[in-house]
């Protein structure tokens, strides 16, 4: 399977796989200048074509959870996958497109352009679509991720990338030490099947309050009703302050040692954290088999089910409007003079 190596000029490198768009390895530099891959990937390339976990995928048409596999746009009705039955999560997990060959567009050393083209009603969604991608390795050691959609029509659409991280590298266990702070004072109650239910709750005084820095696993298993549903984190964070068109970060994370962080900054209206509850990955790059809460994801999106939800932002385009959205994990460590306030 074909593989293409970015590098920027300070050291750090991504190791990505035309098929499904995915980041396979991430190595950026500790404090103590050691290269870290901070994503999991498996050890064997081919095993991408099974990829149950979505694992390091660029995830589409749309990401997450869509009631009943089905939806309406300008009084049609559509039908897609129900490949959670009866929802539909991530497009379809056999024909999504983290289970695509992307075209390589354009290629440099630190920059990679990926393209796919969607035909009307591929996987049940309107719209003859072009998506493009850019995966870009910029000067201040950040992983770049530009998508543009361009649609015939007016469509659903809602992509984002699905990386595990694991700060401590491959040799790391469990991320339950790693340290998290976000900017992000609301959250989307989740009913059963793990769809919002519309209604969307402070994060204050409950688990879900990431507004000061502490440990993943500090409350994971606490008593709570949200927490149970999902097993632990596995809900969107509404992002404070975005507007739809400004890179805002709204996360760092940390690793146990202070020797890494990771901000992530975006466009979009907010993210979904997951910290892997219900993850199982046999043989990654080093061959171990890796497992609950052995990662983490940051999937930088609008709601789930935002189409079914007419109160949640939408994510839609049309054949004059264009979706864009930009995206960045960005690696430092904590004695950094330039570490932004998030």
């Amino acid at each position: 399977m074909k593989t293409i190596l970015l590098k920027n000029a300070q050291g750090m490198q991504a190791e990505v796989l035309p098929f499904g768009a995915v980041i396979r390895r991430l190595l950026v530099p500790d404090a103590d200048g050691v290269p870290v891959n901070v994503v999991l990937g498996f050890a064997d390339p081919e095993r991408y074509r099974e990829n149950p976990c979505y694992m390091g995928g660029a995830i589409g048409p749309v990401c997450s959870r869509t009631a009943n596999a089905a939806f309406t746009l300008e009084g049609e009705q559509y039908h897609i996958p129900a490949n959670e039955p009866p929802h539909n999560l991530h497009g379809d997990a056999e024909q999504g497109f983290h289970k695509r060959e992307w075209t390589v567009a354009e290629q440099t050393e630190d920059r990679l352009t990926l393209t796919l083209h969607a035909p009307h009603l591929d996987l049940g969604f309107p719209g003859e679509r072009d998506f493009s991608l850019i995966y870009a390795l910029t000067k201040d050691n950040a992983l770049r991720m530009e998508y543009r959609v361009t649609s015939d029509r007016k469509t659903f659409v809602n992509p984002t990338q699905h990386s595990y991280f694991n700060l401590d590298g491959e040799d790391g266990t469990d991320i339950l030490r790693h340290r998290a702070r976000f900017s992000a004072s609301r959250f989307l109650q989740m009913g059963e099947g793990l769809l919002p239910t519309g209604e969307v709750l402070t994060t204050a005084g409950t688990p879900f309050d990431f507004s000061s820095e502490k440990e993943i696993g500090r409350d994971i298993d606490a008593e709570d009703e949200q927490l149970r549903i999902g097993a632990g984190y596995d809900h969107h964070f509404v992002i404070d302050g975005a507007d739809g068109v400004t890179l805002r970060p709204f996360a760092r994370f940390t690793r146990p040692d202070g020797k890494l962080c990771m901000e992530v900054s975006t466009t979009l209206p907010g993210f979904q954290f997951y910290t892997g509850n219900f993850f199982s990955c046999p043989a990654d790059v080093t061959g171990r088999t890796r497992g609950k809460r052995d990662a983490f994801c940051v999937e930088t999106s609008f709601p789930p089910n935002a189409v079914n939800m007419p109160s949640f932002p939408q994510p839609r385009c049309n054949a004059t409007q264009p979706f864009t959205s930009v995206t960045e994990y960005r690696f430092f460590h904590a004695d950094d003079s330039d570490i932004r306030k998030v």
